[in-house]
C-alpha cells in the first residue's frame, strides 16, 4: 500500500494528456466539488436527462464530475471535441468507444472520482472513500482463503477489506463482468512495490493499490503490467 499525496494538484485547464505513449496510462482523481467547473452541455441527451433526475446536488455533483470530466479527458487524449465522442456497450454494459481507439474506466465514492485512460489495452479502476459502515461487509463476500497482501495493508481488517475490495473492483471492471465476478473467488498475490496480481478463472491481472493522504483507497488494474502510471489530481 502506497500513500499519495494530493498536494500536487492541476488545475483542470492544466491537463494536456493528448501526448500520452502507448503502453503507459495515466489516472485522474477528482474532488466532486470540481462539478462547477465543468459544462455540462458536452454531455450527451442521455447523460444530460439522467443528470436531471438525480434530486440530491452531492449525486448531481459526482455524475457531472465523473462523466463530463471522462469527456474532457478523452477529447484531450484523441484531439476531438468532448461532446461529439460516442460510447457504446461492451461486455457487462461497461462503456467503450465506438471505435475502440483508447481504453478507459471510471469510478466514484464519496467526495472523489477516479478516472483510468489507456492506450496499452482494458482497464479498469475502484476508489472507495474508508467509510466504517463498508468495511463490514462480510469477509465470505470477498476475501479468497489464500488472498495475501503486501505488510502494510495487511495491518487491520479494515485495511485488509478496502485494499481487497478496490483491487478486486478494479479487476472485475477491468475484466468487464464487474460484480458478475465473485470477489471471493479473485486471489490476490502481492507483486513488487504497491503492486498485485490477481487470479480468477485461469487468468491472471496486475493492479496496484494506493491510499490518499485523507484514506480513500484506490487501485487500478490492467491485462498487462503497468510500466508507469501517472496520477494527477484535478483542482
Amino acid at each position: 500500500m502506497t500513500s499519495m499525496s494530493p498536494s500536487i494538484v492541476l488545475p483542470l485547464e492544466e491537463m494536456h494528456l493528448k501526448n500520452l505513449p502507448p503502453g503507459r496510462q495515466c489516472c485522474i482523481v477528482a474532488p466532486c466539488s470540481l462539478a462547477k467547473q465543468l459544462d455540462r452541455q458536452i454531455l450527451s441527451r442521455g447523460e444530460q436527462e439522467r443528470l436531471c433526475r438525480f434530486r440530491r446536488k452531492e449525486d448531481f455533483d459526482r455524475y457531472l464530475t465523473a462523466h463530463s470530466l471522462l469527456r474532457v479527458i478523452l477529447g484531450q487524449i484523441l484531439g476531438r471535441c468532448a461532446r461529439d465522442i460516442t460510447f457504446v456497450d461492451g461486455e457487462g454494459n461497461k462503456p467503450l468507444l465506438s471505435d475502440g481507439s483508447c481504453h478507459f474506466n471510471l469510478s466514484h465514492s464519496g467526495d472523489w472520482v477516479a478516472i483510468i485512460v489507456s492506450l496499452d489495452g482494458p482497464v479498469g479502476i475502484d476508489v472507495e472513500q474508508a467509510l466504517p459502515g463498508k468495511a463490514q461487509i462480510s469477509p465470505d463476500l470477498y476475501a479468497h482463503p489464500n488472498d495475501r497482501f503486501h505488510p502494510a495493508a495487511a495491518g487491520t481488517d479494515i485495511s485488509r477489506f478496502f485494499t481487497a475490495w478496490t483491487l478486486k473492483e478494479a479487476i472485475s471492471k477491468c475484466d468487464g463482468r464487474g460484480l458478475g465476478i465473485p470477489f471471493n473467488e479473485v486471489r490476490l498475490e502481492p507483486d513488487k512495490g504497491n503492486t498485485y496480481r490477481g487470479f480468477y478463472d485461469c487468468r491472471t491481472w496486475h493492479a496496484s493499490h494506493w491510499i490518499l493522504d485523507d484514506g480513500t483507497h484506490l487501485a487500478h488494474a490492467g491485462e498487462v503490467p503497468c510500466s508507469t502510471l501517472n496520477i494527477i489530481v484535478a483542482g
